[in-house]
């Protein structure tokens, strides 16, 4: 349904045929229901797992169980992926944890099954996002070693990926993804940025891959959207604090970031 930027939009459950108590926690583009080709689902508690996409080639009207759920748990991350990709997840505190999609890591699973545990979380910590290296890009680089020493001036140089780091407080960097090396799944992970004022108690509000042109879409608790390309913003290292991307008041705060392709054109308002 088109709709301009300034209406509130249609109640999803009048559009799709699910229990009022449900909520849509993400949306996958799919041609092909392919064996070759997997959907990786992560929960908020921290299961993750991934399951072959012809497993959900025929949808019922009313859906398909697409993991099972422990107590209190929710899906919340939901990705395509190939064997031969990786995946990135990172937490509210600042952490981030990189492994592959193969079998080692991930063997493939029902849809009725709950997944296996994806990174070791401190206590009060908890997952904030999920993203999908593509095989092509991790073949390129040199992952097994990690680039703790990084200066500023020598990542500027970086062609992307990167990976976009993007506080609640309002303060984003793009660090190159060779900083985040391969790990097993179930780890801690590595340290993603350092929070300028741990006074205000800074924390993640987003994680993902993101390519030389894209743009962001940044919405904070006031229900206010700022769109900024991805080139403005700095390249850092994993253990720098970033820069300000955008200016908040004392009660608001960054809820989500969508990521925008360089083709999606500019001066369309509706969706």
């Amino acid at each position: 349904v088109s709709q301009s930027r300034y209406n509130r939009g249609t109640p999803i459950v009048q559009m799709l045929p699910i229990p009022k108590e449900e909520k849509i926690t993400s949306i996958v583009s799919v041609s092909e229901f392919s064996s070759e080709e997997y959907l990786v689902m992560l929960t908020k508690g921290g299961n993750i797992k991934k399951t072959a996409l012809e497993a959900f080639s025929n949808i019922r009207a009313n859906g398909l169980i697409a993991i099972s759920l422990e107590e209190r748990d929710q899906l919340r991350w939901v990705r395509r992926a190939k064997p031969e990709d990786s995946v990135m997840i990172g937490s509210r505190q600042g952490m981030a944890i990189h492994f592959r999609c193969d079998n080692d890591q991930m063997r493939p699973l029902g849809r009725a099954t709950r997944g296996v545990k994806s990174m070791k979380l401190k206590t009060g910590d908890e997952l904030i996002g999920m993203d999908i290296l593509p095989a092509a890009i991790l073949n390129t680089l040199n992952t097994e070693m990690e680039e703790e020493l990084m200066e500023v001036e020598e990542t500027s140089n970086i062609l992307g990926p990167w990976v976009l780091i993007i506080t609640i407080g309002g303060y984003g960097k793009r660090v190159p993804v060779g900083q985040f090396r391969l790990q097993n799944r179930a780890g801690q992970g590595l340290t993603a940025t350092k929070f300028k004022n741990r006074k205000t108690k800074d924390q993640l509000a987003t994680l993902r891959i993101v390519n030389p042109d894209e743009e962001i879409m940044m919405a904070t608790n006031r229900g206010i959207i700022i769109r900024q390309s991805i080139n403005a913003i700095s390249i850092q290292s994993r253990t720098a604090t970033g820069v300000r991307v955008q200016k908040l008041d004392e009660d608001d705060a960054i809820t989500g970031v969508a990521v925008v392709p360089p083709d999606a054109g500019d001066g369309e308002e509706s969706e």
